[in-house]
């Protein structure tokens, strides 16, 4: 039964020792008053029919894991007869998507809503690119030191590695190159380690202090999604 609302909600399903996920989209920000069925779920076009239960508009995003990279129609609309189509399109414009990209959604009450992708043009692979990634549970800001641990985890090298401590409201605390940073097409580990000293008094701006990896947005990614860490002070 898991395995059918699974289907339902996430066109596939994931169990241990499963190796070839066939998740299509997946759901956040939406709580648990609404429902979602996924139509289609191919490599080039996805539809989905999601009802909402309550009494207001639900706000939140759909996080794509089976298109390929590429050039797609999105289309979203309700339906009022059942017939799992959009009587109009609601929305409709053309986005560049890849896997794990996110798009952002209202949802009306106590209506249908139908989601449709269609590829336009197809585009390179994103699995030939680097993948730069840090953990929380890999840095560590003591004082005003930061040390930790930058990892490559994709398909090409990285010719430097750039790494920032931000504020919120995007302000530049200190910078650091760390240099390059092969792919690890042999299996083997590739990572760096680092340190570096932030200016001034971390303590009054640790709730808004993230660390980043590649900073200015320079390195072509297969996933962006694992470059920043929110820090925590240890005394």
């Amino acid at each position: 039964l898991l395995e059918h609302a699974s289907i339902a909600y996430l066109g596939g399903f994931c169990r241990r020792n499963k190796f070839n996920p066939t998740l299509a989209a997946s759901w956040e920000g939406f709580g648990t008053d609404y429902a979602a069925l996924v139509l289609r779920n191919r490599r080039d076009s996805l539809q989905l029919a999601v009802y909402n239960f309550a009494a207001q508009p639900l706000t939140g995003r759909m996080r794509l894991w089976s298109l390929a990279h590429g050039v797609y129609r999105l289309t979203v609309g309700p339906d009022a007869n059942g017939d799992f189509q959009a009587d109009r399109a609601e929305t409709d414009k053309s986005l560049e998507l890849a896997r794990a990209d996110v798009i952002d959604l209202t949802i009306q009450p106590g209506a249908v809503t139908i989601v449709t992708l269609e590829q336009e043009r197809e585009l390179d692979s994103i699995f030939t690119r680097a993948d730069l990634a840090i953990a929380a549970r890999e840095i560590e800001l003591r004082g005003k030191v930061l040390s930790g641990t930058v990892h490559n985890l994709g398909s090409a090298d990285v010719q430097d590695v750039v790494i920032a401590v931000v504020t919120d409201d995007g302000r530049v605390l200190t910078r650091k190159s760390l240099g390059p940073l092969a792919a690890p097409l042999d299996l083997v580990p590739r990572r760096l380690g680092f340190t570096l000293e932030l200016p001034g008094d971390p303590h009054g701006l640790k709730p808004t202090l993230r660390l980043l990896v590649d900073a200015g947005d320079q390195v072509l990614e297969i996933y962006e999604g694992n470059n920043a860490v929110r820090l925590a002070v240890t005394p």
